[in-house]
C-alpha cells in the first residue's frame, strides 16, 4: 500500500481520476462542515512557508483498473474508498472562488479545467456539473437545488459575497433559499437587510487568489493508495476506517469522548493533529497500516499476517478465542482483538500473554451475554475499556479495565432460570455458549462444533410448536401452559444436527433422544447427557438444566481476580 502526504494541488491535479463507487453514500455535508473547511483554508493561510501545511486527513484510493476513458493514457483511475466528501466539497469550494472571481472582476491565473477528474455518485453527477460550469442560476435546474451539493456551492458564494467577516465567523452563517425568480445578488442584498439576515454583515472583500493558493498549496491530505492485487480487500480496508474500530482500539474515547462512526476522519485528524509531516508519514506506516494488515485476522477471516515482508502466523487458540468473540458479539469487541492482535505482532506480548488476554474478553462479553444486558451499551462499555487501556498491554491493566463493568456470579445467577435466551442472544452466540460448555466438560478433546447453515443449530428440545407433547405434559402431571415460560430459556435449548432439526424437531421427546444428535461418527456432546436420558421433559427439568449449564459455564469462565 503506497502512503504519502500530498497537497490539496497534488491530490487534485489534472492527471488523475477519481471515481466514487455505487456502495458509497451520497453527498452528505452539511454547514458546519464546509464552515470547518472555510477555516481549515484561513489557518492554513496565515502559516508561514516554513510551516507544515494544515492537514485535512486521510484519502483511501484503489487503483481503479476498471475506469479509463478513450484517447487519454495520461491520467491514473482510482475509487474513492473512503474521503469522497472531502474530495466534492474541495471542488464546489474552489469552484465557488474561482466564479466569484469571475463575477467581481479579480483577475486570476488558476482555472478549473486544470483540476482533476471527479466522477461523484449518480445522484450527485449532474448537481456536480451544474456547479462546475457556473450553471445555478439557469432555471432549468431548479430541482437541483434540493442537492446537498448545489447548497454547498450556495454556501460557499454566499459567504464570499458576504466577505471576510462571513469567513472568520465561528459558526455556521445564516444562507438564504434560493429564489431564481430574482436576480441572486438583488436577492442576497434585500436578505442581508431584513429581519431573517440581520445578524449578517457585509464586510470587507475577499482576496480569492490568496484563498486559491491556500487552498492548493497550504492544505493537505494523506493518501493511502490500496492495491487490489496486493492488499487485503477493499471492504476490509473501508471497515477498519469508516467503521472506527481503529480509533477505538487506540483509546481515543479518553481524550475525545464518545467516538462517531460517521466522523472517522475528523476524530483520525485530532489523534494525530500533534504529528507533522515526516512523522505523520511514519506513525501511519507503522502504526495504522499495520493496523489495518492485522483488521482481517480480527474479524476472523485470516490466521496470519504479511507486512513488509514479515510473516507473523498466529497460536491455534487464539484464532479460536478470536472467532468466538466474534460469534460472542458480532463486532462490538473488534477492536479490543486489534490492539491485543497488534501487540502480539510487535512483539510485546507472547503467546500465552495473547492467549490470556483475548480469554479474560471472552469471559468478560460470556458474562455480559448471560444477564442479558443489550448490544448498545456493550458498544459503550467497549469504548470505556479501551479508553482505561489507554495503549496498554498487559493483563493486570485488562482485568482492572474489565473490573469496572464486570458481572458477578451473583447477577447472573439471580432470575436465570426464566431468562430467555433464545430470541436474544441468537444462534452463532448461543452456539459460542454451548461450546465453551463443551469443553468445560469434555476438555482439550472437546468436539469444538460451530453453529452454521450446513453443521449444526440451536434447537428446543420442547418444541415451540408442542402439539404432539400434550399426552406427554399430562402423563408427567404438567401442562403447555406451566412449561411456555421456559421454552427458550438455556435449559431448554441444545446444540444438534440440521438433519436432526429437520427430521425430529417438533417430535416427541423419545423421538428426538433416538436420532443422531452430531455429523458422522462423532461421539455425543456431553452437554446432551441429562436431557438425553431423561423420562420426562417439564418445567422442573428444564429449570434444574438451566442452573446446572449455568454452574458448567461460570466454571469455564470464573470470576474476576484483580490479585
Amino acid at each position: 500500500m503506497q502512503s504519502m502526504t500530498q497537497t490539496i494541488k497534488n491530490v487534485l491535479t489534472t492527471g488523475a481520476i477519481y471515481s466514487i463507487p455505487p456502495y458509497q453514500r451520497h453527498y452528505e455535508w452539511g454547514p458546519e462542515l464546509w464552515h470547518n473547511l472555510i477555516h481549515d483554508v484561513l489557518i492554513a493561510g496565515t502559516n508561514k512557508d516554513t510551516e507544515p501545511s494544515h492537514w485535512l486527513g486521510i484519502l483511501l484510493l484503489s487503483q481503479d483498473e476498471s475506469t479509463r476513458f478513450p484517447d487519454d493514457d495520461s491520467r491514473t483511475a482510482y475509487s474513492v474508498i473512503d474521503g469522497q466528501q472531502r474530495l466534492v466539497t474541495l471542488l464546489i469550494w474552489l469552484s465557488a472562488l474561482v466564479h466569484h472571481a469571475e463575477d467581481t472582476k479579480e483577475q486570476i491565473t488558476f482555472r478549473l479545467e486544470n483540476l482533476c477528474k471527479l466522477v461523484p455518485q449518480k445522484a450527485d453527477q449532474a448537481a456536480l456539473d451544474v456547479v462546475m460550469k457556473k450553471l445555478w442560476l439557469d432555471k432549468k435546474y431548479q430541482p437541483l437545488h434540493e442537492s446537498r451539493v448545489l447548497q454547498a456551492y450556495h454556501y460557499f458564494r454566499f459567504a464570499l459575497w458576504l466577505g471576510e467577516d462571513a469567513l472568520l465567523d465561528e459558526q455556521p452563517i445564516k444562507v438564504p433559499k434560493f429564489k431564481l425568480d430574482t436576480p441572486m445578488i438583488e436577492y442576497w442584498t434585500k436578505y442581508v437587510s431584513s429581519n431573517r439576515g440581520r445578524d449578517l454583515v457585509r464586510g470587507a472583500p475577499v482576496k480569492v487568489k490568496e484563498l486559491i493558493e491556500a487552498t492548493r498549496s497550504r492544505l493537505s491530505i494523506h493518501t493511502l493508495i490500496h492495491e487490489p492485487r496486493i492488499d487485503e480487500p477493499q471492504a476490509i480496508i473501508f471497515d477498519t476506517l469508516n467503521g472506527h474500530d481503529y480509533l477505538i482500539s487506540k483509546g481515543e474515547k479518553k481524550r475525545q469522548g464518545t467516538i462517531n462512526k460517521n466522523r472517522g476522519a475528523l476524530h483520525f485528524n485530532r489523534m494525530t493533529r500533534h504529528l507533522k509531516d515526516d512523522k505523520l508519514a511514519e506513525f501511519i506506516k507503522n502504526d495504522l497500516t499495520v493496523a489495518m494488515s492485522i483488521w482481517p485476522v480480527a474479524i476472523d477471516k485470516k490466521r496470519s499476517v504479511n507486512i513488509q515482508g514479515v510473516e507473523v502466523g498466529y497460536p491455534a487458540a487464539a484464532l479460536e478465542l478470536v472467532s468466538s468473540i466474534r460469534e460472542l458479539s458480532s463486532g462490538p469487541f473488534n477492536p479490543l482483538v486489534l490492539h491485543y492482535l497488534v501487540a502480539y505482532f510487535n512483539g510485546l506480548l507472547d503467546s500465552q500473554q495473547l492467549i490470556s488476554n483475548l480469554f479474560l474478553i471472552e469471559n468478560y462479553l460470556v458474562r455480559q451475554l448471560l444477564t442479558l444486558n443489550p448490544l448498545s451499551p456493550l458498544r459503550s462499555k467497549v469504548m470505556d475499556i479501551a479508553g482505561n487501556l489507554d495503549g496498554r498491554f498487559d493483563e493486570i491493566s485488562l482485568k482492572e479495565a474489565l473490573s469496572k463493568t464486570w458481572v458477578t456470579d451473583e447477577e447472573i445467577l439471580t432470575g436465570v432460570e426464566k431468562r430467555s435466551f433464545y430470541d436474544e442472544l441468537g444462534p452463532r452466540a448461543l452456539g459460542a455458549v454451548f461450546r465453551g460448555i463443551e469443553i468445560q466438560l469434555s476438555g482439550s478433546g472437546a468436539n469444538k462444533f460451530r453453529v452454521s447453515k450446513n453443521e449444526y443449530t440451536i434447537e428446543h428440545i420442547y418444541p415451540r410448536k408442542a402439539g404432539r407433547w400434550e399426552d406427554n405434559l399430562t402423563n408427567w402431571k404438567s401442562s403447555p401452559k406451566r412449561v411456555a415460560p421456559f421454552i427458550d430459556t438455556l435449559g431448554n435449548l441444545t446444540v444438534v444436527t440440521q438433519e436432526h432439526n429437520s427430521k425430529v424437531g417438533n417430535s416427541q421427546l423419545r423421538q428426538k433422544q433416538e436420532h443422531p444428535t452430531v455429523i458422522g461418527a462423532s461421539a455425543p456432546l456431553r452437554l446432551h447427557e441429562d436431557w438425553l436420558s431423561a423420562k420426562k421433559w417439564t418445567e422442573v427439568e428444564i429449570q434444574e438444566r438451566t442452573l446446572r449449564l449455568i454452574g458448567y459455564a461460570l466454571k469455564r469462565w470464573p470470576s474476576l481476580e484483580l490479585s
